[in-house]
């Protein structure tokens, strides 16, 4: 969607409100060029710390 309405590729991110960061995560598994940042305030629902980023970490060749 993103393509067809601006013409090109994302390449970044900002996900507002994301706990697990699946959204940020999928598109860095997608595109390892591109970059997603995460913002919660709420610190008990920043479960991606613990259980998405390691594994993304994996998935990506940087663990």
């Amino acid at each position: 969607m993103f393509t067809a309405l601006r013409g090109c590729k994302a390449r970044v991110l900002r996900e507002d409100f994301c706990g697990t960061a699946n959204v940020c995560c999928a598109l860095v598994r997608w595109r390892t060029t591109c970059r997603a940042i995460g913002v919660d305030i709420d610190a008990e629902v920043l479960i991606s710390r613990a259980h998405n980023l390691p594994r993304l970490a994996r998935d990506c060749g940087a663990a």
